[in-house]
């Protein structure tokens, strides 16, 4: 009778230590899972950054130097003022057009819904519970 009361006791102290094991690895999941919602948003903000440079420096740079390019090719081609109007703000509109892409395609690249290092690690410890297997040692 002590024999089976002593299996009985190490197989609760086993089944509390897989409780406290699975408990302590869920933990460490929330902090994997914050962690990397943090990374997300913060790649989410350099991408915003990114395109939120390249909508001003256009701006900027339109509004600066697109008088003086246009007046200086109505003065050096003979083209009409529209003309020279429509040359320059084509350009513009292309170097702030490819801006914009490289910045959304920046932002596509952020997965703040699905962390893909914790959604892997969870995945793998759904499996193992399913799955538990048990390897005794040497």
């Amino acid at each position: 009778m002590a024999e089976a009361n002593g299996k009985e006791l190490s197989l609760t102290a086993l089944v509390v230590g897989i409780a406290k094991d699975a408990e302590k690895l869920l933990e460490q999941q929330f902090i994997l899972l914050r962690q990397e919602v943090g990374e997300e948003i913060h790649r989410a903000r350099e991408a915003a950054m990114t395109m939120a440079a390249g909508v001003g420096l256009l701006s900027a740079g339109g509004i600066l130097i697109a008088l003086m390019i246009v007046h200086a090719l109505v003065t050096f081609t003979g083209l009409p003022l529209w003309g020279c109007y429509g040359i320059v703000g084509g350009l513009l509109a292309g170097l702030g057009g490819l801006f914009f892409f490289f910045g959304k395609k920046e932002a596509a690249d952020v997965q703040i819904l699905h962390p893909p290092k914790t959604a892997e690690a969870v995945k793998e410890n759904v499996e193992w519970l399913k799955h538990p297997t048990i390897t005794k040692a040497p």
